[in-house]
């Protein structure tokens, strides 16, 4: 499998790959993306400003994650519990989802290995990420790839989102807290 920039060829694979995740986290009793969310406009931007990358295996796109490297997510400057980790520049890992067919087989994790290679190619070495309360299966992937849950925190439409956040190995960084 490669992890790539996403190319406007590939828009309708990440739209298939978006249907494919709202029909699952729905069969999951998971109301996160069932709004219509992330709509197309979102993902061509993200892929008009080289943020959205897409895992491929045989030449098909199998998923895709939208990173912003060193770019301040403004949903993050209030969070409740512990808080994060560190302050300090941060890649968030975004809309991150999976083709029905490689779900379970290690591609979730992959991506994110992936995510935090580039990031630190980019001298940022420091990775937050949220997702549903009720979306089990992107918790596990975050905390089997080494992230920590660290509190709340509110997208912009109000929605409560569990907050995640990774220090890259060989890192130090004084905590906040």
């Amino acid at each position: 499998m490669t992890f790539e920039l996403a190319r406007r060829g590939d828009i309708g694979d990440v739209m298939r790959i978006v249907g494919d995740a709202q029909a699952y986290l729905r069969e999951c009793g998971v109301d996160q993306w069932q709004d219509g969310y992330p709509p197309r406009a979102r993902l061509e931007a993200d892929i008009a400003g080289d943020r959205l990358y897409v895992l491929r295996e045989d030449g098909a796109v199998a998923g895709f994650c939208a990173l912003y490297i060193g770019d301040e997510e403004p949903t993050y400057r209030v969070i409740r519990g512990s808080g994060w980790s560190c302050e300090r520049r941060y890649t968030t890992v975004h809309r991150m989802a999976l083709a029905r067919g490689f779900r379970g087989r290690g591609a979730a994790g992959l991506m994110l290995a992936e995510a935090e290679r580039m990031s630190a190619q980019r001298a940022v070495t420091y990775m937050r990420a949220d997702t549903h309360r009720d979306n089990a299966a992107m918790q596990r992937a975050l905390e089997r790839a080494g992230y920590s849950r660290r509190g709340v925190i509110w997208v912009e439409s109000g929605a409560e989102r569990i907050a995640f956040d990774k220090l890259l190995q060989g890192v130090f960084c004084r905590a906040v807290n």
